[in-house]
């Protein structure tokens, strides 16, 4: 009766372990190696979806939306540039509904830099403060779809390394298409294979947690079976 009820005490231990764990929840991605008084750029390169061809014409505009914070080694974004009230959540970058709930809290007090698209398709924007930035297509090339709104982090994380001058190649639709281009994984200039851009509240740690926790959960659960099974026999 005494190692039945010390079983069960272990049992309980291991689930409030686990629990403790499951709830132990990162607020912020790794900002180590960051130089937040540096600047950056915007490469904006157009090509048409089906020809992979330069699309020429129209203009961008660029919003900083938000500016980096870091502390104990973390880093966090901070909304600036008239939207500092809009409401929307940081939270997963990668989110492509994230670009579009920000362009409609484009307000007055929000300034942001226009220039027009050349005839390679190109469009730079240079000299950026660390920071998130919002492009969006204010007037689309003749004939084509406005690519869809878009938001690109100066820097963007490399593995352990930091990226300042930023690639995004979208490709763009025609007017007979119904879906607007969405951009490529924005990549430095002429390196292929960079990450995703840096996100709150998302690493990779948990999931070997999650993995040991969903393994200690079966023993548990085997444990107990067992134990019922002996106490019947």
């Amino acid at each position: 009766m005494r190692k039945k009820s010390l079983q069960n005490w272990l049992m309980i231990f291991l689930l409030v372990l686990i629990l403790t764990i499951c709830n132990v929840t990162p607020l912020y991605a790794s900002g180590e190696g960051i130089d937040l008084n540096a600047t950056g750029s915007i490469s904006v390169t157009l090509c048409d979806h089906q020809t992979q061809l330069a699309v020429s014409g129209g203009e961008m505009t660029i919003y900083q939306v938000a500016e980096a914070k870091t502390e104990d080694g973390n880093i966090s974004w901070q909304y600036v540039n008239g939207f500092e009230n809009c409401g929307v959540d940081l939270g997963d970058l990668s989110d492509s509904r994230l670009a579009e709930e920000l362009e409609k809290k484009i307000s007055d007090a929000s300034v942001g830099t226009v220039k027009m698209i050349e005839n390679n398709g190109k469009v730079i924007f240079e000299n950026l403060p660390v920071g998130l930035y919002l492009l969006v297509q204010t007037e689309a090339a003749e004939g084509y779809n406005a690519v869809s709104s878009f938001l690109v982090s100066v820097p963007l994380q490399d593995g352990d390394g930091w990226i300042y001058h930023v690639d995004a190649s979208p490709k763009v639709e025609d007017v007979t298409s119904k879906t607007p281009g969405a951009p490529d994984t924005p990549k430095e200039d002429n390196k292929p294979g960079i990450s995703k851009l840096p996100q709150t509240g998302q690493l990779n740690w948990p999931v070997p947690v999650m993995a040991m926790s969903g393994m200690l959960l079966f023993m548990i659960g085997w444990s107990m079976y067992r134990g019922k099974n002996a106490d019947e026999a």
